[in-house]
């Protein structure tokens, strides 16, 4: 299982499991790009679709990191201090 916690910018969270998603590695780029360009993030949630407004949203983190990640990406960050 892979998790998701979104923050939004009112300072609530929301973490949601859900199983690993079928999109192979040379599509992952593409994927990724689709979805952050939307104006929502969307889940299909315990029967039914939610709808949260990216202009919400401060953060995103899903773990475990997914095997292919952008090129653009900066790997292996640990926190300072």
């Amino acid at each position: 299982m892979r998790t998701i916690t979104i923050t939004f910018t009112n300072g609530d969270k929301i973490s949601l499991e859900f199983p690993e998603q079928d999109i192979d590695g040379s599509r992952w780029k593409q994927f990724s790009d689709r979805l952050f360009s939307q104006q929502y993030l969307m889940f299909e949630l315990s029967g039914a679709m939610v709808m949260y407004p990216v202009q919400n949203v401060r953060s995103i983190q899903v773990y475990p990191v997914p095997e292919h990640l952008p090129d653009f990406c900066i790997r292996g960050a640990q926190p300072a201090g």
